[in-house]
Order: C-alpha cells, then sequence, then structure tokens
C-alpha cells in the first residue's frame, strides 16, 4: 500500500497519515452516500408526480421518504466533502491580514470551535436517534418509518468530524513548520498583494 501523495504543486511526494487517509476515506463514503440519497430522491419524486399525472395514484409518503429518508443523508453527509474540498461558505476578510504564523492558529480555532458544534449536534443526534428508535417512531398517516435514517445524523457528523480533526492537525503541521521571524518587508508585501482588488 502506497502512503504517499504529491504535494500541491504535483512535484514532491508527501507522506500521508493515517488520519489524513481515513478522512479521504470517509469523505469517498460520504459522496457516495449523498449521490445515492440524491438519486433516491430525484427518483422517488419523479416517479411520484409521474404516477400522480398518469394514472392519479401517488406513492403513499413521499413527503415522508424526501424529508426524512432523502434530505436528512444528502444533507449532513454532504458536510464532510463540503468541508474536505473547501466548498463552505468563508469571509477572509481577517484571515488574509494575518500573518504567516497568525493563519493556522486562526485556522486551529475556528476548526476547533466548528469541531466542538458538531461533536454536539452528532451527540445530540444520537441521543435522539436511539430515542426515536426505541419507540418505533413513523408517520400516522402514512405509516412510513422515519426513525431509521436518524441515524445519518450522527454517522455523518463523526465523519465530519474526521475531516475537521484531520485538517488541525495539518494546520498544527503548518504552525510548526512556518519561521518564527517576520519580517516588515514580508508585511509590506503581503499587505499589497491583499489590498490589490
Amino acid at each position: 500500500m502506497n502512503n504517499t501523495t504529491l504535494d500541491p504543486t504535483g512535484a514532491l511526494p508527501v507522506r500521508t497519515s493515517p488520519l489524513e487517509r481515513a478522512a479521504n476515506i470517509v469523505v469517498r463514503i460520504s459522496v457516495i452516500v449523498a449521490g445515492v440519497a440524491l438519486l433516491g430522491m430525484v427518483a422517488n419524486v419523479f416517479f411520484d408526480v409521474t404516477l400522480r399525472t398518469g394514472i392519479n395514484t401517488p406513492i403513499q409518503g413521499t413527503n415522508q421518504f424526501v424529508s426524512y429518508w432523502w434530505m436528512l443523508p444528502l444533507t449532513f453527509f454532504g458536510l464532510a466533502a463540503a468541508q474536505k474540498f473547501g466548498e463552505h461558505t468563508d469571509l477572509p476578510l481577517v484571515y488574509d491580514r494575518l500573518t504567516p504564523r497568525g493563519k493556522p492558529v486562526m485556522m486551529i480555532i475556528a476548526l476547533t470551535c466548528i469541531s466542538v458544534f458538531v461533536a454536539l449536534i452528532g451527540w445530540f443526534g444520537l441521543e435522539n436517534a436511539f430515542a426515536q428508535a426505541s419507540i418505533g417512531e413513523y408517520d400516522a398517516s402514512t405509516g412510513v418509518s422515519t426513525w431509521p435514517p436518524r441515524f445519518a445524523v450522527p454517522l455523518a457528523c463523526l465523519f465530519f468530524l474526521t475531516v475537521l480533526v484531520a485538517q488541525i492537525i495539518q494546520e498544527v503541521k503548518a504552525l510548526l513548520n512556518t519561521p518564527a521571524e517576520f519580517t516588515d518587508a514580508d508585511a509590506g508585501s503581503a499587505s499589497t498583494e491583499r489590498d490589490t482588488f
């Protein structure tokens, strides 16, 4: 098994840690699960509309299937992939003005805060999933079981947390590899680059 990848420039091989490899695996799984949920939702709605229009017989429980079975995995499993690929919305007004040593520090603080928040969502999501599973939650009007997809929330949060922890470790490594001295000339050139729009 090859434990190396190329650096962002594509020139030098870089060793990947087991946690980085785990993060890559959970991102792949997340993308697959979210993709299957998206296809399931599209198929469910397509057939519901087709049957409703064609023979006046809609699929019973389409709203519940879409809301619980398809949207929960689609939304929550997409978070890990969005974090890994940098697709979350950010506002770099402060970050872009930081020194080379300040940037990893800011990222470590931000990623740690996000990790705590995601861990809390996952924990309370797990408690909720077990509570709903113990009573066998279902939709009374259609009979559709709604408790199984509730386990997507804590599992997806665990995947998201894996990616966040891997990124925190990368930022700590970047901080340790950043030189402590930062000259005025470096600050002036960095400021000039940032101030040009």
